[in-house]
């Protein structure tokens, strides 16, 4: 019959498993975590080499007896000598090292190796993956923002341009800010509905414009936003200089040296200057509205 003796010629070398313990008072039960296989466990009390059967039992492969017990401070060495195929080696007999280096590469195939974890289907790390580069397709990552539809619940900034394809859509209680250089930049508060910007152009502007400042008024203000009454105006008949204000109103060449305004007469309160400047004429009630009798 076909066989050998002693160890299986393919289990070409040995590991070794050391553990070290100082007994307690009448001690007699240790346990060797490492585990052993029974029959290849030695015991040494103080350096001394103890007798299986005679000084120590170790049956169950993780506890070890010392039989009748020793004194208090004394140590205790157990070490297990354990075969194994080096061209079979798994990972999970390999628990007496620091660092596993790999030159070539780790080919999971159908089974598990942990890191956490290593499979067929990627890697599973437990609490995370950190690199300094990610490449290919991250299509499937979770808990990343989409470039698609990015949603946060804090600030988010943008270094570079960002293109909006469709809509920027801004929840009614936020508020958008976009800055560029040298503080310019625009402001969007849906709630109030306000747009604030040092310039905005646009091809048209539509709705009421009555709030408006810094433009020709036109003939004055619509009494209503519809039809009739989008057409019939109002304007005030006194235009008003308010306390500790000087105003001087200059022409020129270009404009014949004349200047007009809609009302017919002018206001100034007390301790107010209102010069016109020599040269200048002014055309007070320039569109003939306040004379109709």
């Amino acid at each position: 019959m076909a066989g050998y003796i002693g160890n299986n010629p393919s289990d070409s070398s040995v590991r070794i498993a050391r553990q070290k313990y100082t007994s307690s008072a009448s001690q007699t039960d240790f346990e060797f975590t490492a585990g052993y296989d029974p029959g290849y466990l030695e015991v040494y009390v103080n350096g001394i080499k103890q007798t299986e059967g005679t000084n120590f039992t170790a049956n169950d492969g993780q506890n070890f007896v010392i039989l009748n017990g020793i004194g208090a401070g004394n140590t205790v060495t157990a070490s297990a000598y354990k075969t194994f195929n080096v061209a079979t080696v798994t990972l999970s007999e390999v628990t007496d090292v620091d660092d596993l280096t790999v030159t070539g590469a780790i080919n999971a195939g159908s089974a598990d190796v942990g890191i956490a974890t290593i499979n067929s289907s990627g890697i599973d790390a437990g609490v995370g993956i950190v690199t300094g580069v990610f490449s290919g397709d991250g299509s499937s990552l979770t808990g990343v923002a989409s470039t698609d539809n990015i949603i946060t619940g804090t600030a988010a900034t943008f270094n570079n341009e960002v293109h909006v394809g469709v809509a920027l859509t801004i929840g009614y209680a936020g508020v958008a800010t976009f800055s560029g250089a040298g503080g310019i930049g625009v402001t969007i508060t849906p709630s109030t509905g306000k747009v604030e910007a040092s310039e905005i152009r646009a091809n048209e502007f539509y709705g009421d414009g009555s709030n408006l400042e810094g433009i020709a008024a036109g003939l004055g203000t619509a009494l209503g936003d519809s039809a009739p009454l989008s057409s019939i105006f109002k304007t005030p008949n006194i235009l008003s200089i308010g306390a500790a204000t000087s105003v001087r109103v200059d022409s020129d060449a270009s404009s014949g040296f004349l200047a007009f305004m809609r009302e017919s007469d002018i206001h100034v309160a007390s301790g107010s200057t209102f010069h016109i400047g020599s040269g200048t004429t002014l055309v007070a009630d320039v569109l003939n509205i306040f004379n109709v009798t």
